[in-house]
């Protein structure tokens, strides 16, 4: 229960380590951490107080997100690797090798119901969540680390920002081979 009455917050969770990332699960029943030390925690809101604490195979844990339109989440780890998790269960169905660094970053477009994941070398894959064992296109066009993205523009674009470039791109596919065609020039 909330004190607003009191102004006061109320504390969820503490973690030794420190958190590096908090994500909300879409309808609010969940809360994910990630920790200094690369466990994922997960809070089932208004059943417990205690976290899960997931490992990715003892992987140190870099990112995770829900996916909104669906009950899984993806935790990704530090040697590229991105899991599927089941939300109910919170049993990991599926594996998958992502990227050859750690991921930094994970954004969903519900719109094209992609995936986009950003790794510690700048490295950029849109992946199509219908099927993720299809090869996801691969954006390797920036030169340092991905410290945030965002889907923007009802689903048509997405931001990445770095430590010194903030870059807009399109989020399909198909656009961004049009987006390609365009600054080709002939002779």
């Amino acid at each position: 229960d909330w004190e607003l009455a009191s102004r006061k917050g109320t504390e969820i969770g503490r973690e030794k380590a420190g958190i590096t990332l908090l994500e909300v699960s879409p309808d609010n029943r969940m809360l994910a951490a990630v920790t200094a030390d690369g466990k994922a925690l997960l809070w089932k809101l208004y059943q417990s107080a205690i976290p899960v604490i997931v490992r990715s195979d003892n992987r140190p844990v870099t990112s995770m997100g829900f996916v909104p339109w669906e009950g899984k989440i993806i935790i990704a780890d530090a040697t590229g690797t991105i899991e599927v998790w089941d939300g109910s269960s919170l049993e990991k169905t599926d594996s998958y090798s992502g990227h050859s660094t750690g991921v930094t970053n994970i954004a969903f477009n519900d719109v094209y119901r992609q995936m986009i994941t950003a790794d510690a070398g700048g490295k950029l894959k849109i992946w199509n969540m219908e099927d993720l064992t299809e090869t996801p296109a691969l954006i390797d066009d920036i030169n340092e680390g991905v410290i945030s993205m965002r889907i923007i523009s009802g689903g048509n674009a997405f931001l990445t920002a770095t430590g010194s470039t903030l870059t807009g791109r399109p989020a399909h596919v198909e656009n961004i081979v049009t987006d390609l065609c365009s600054k080709v020039t002939r002779n």
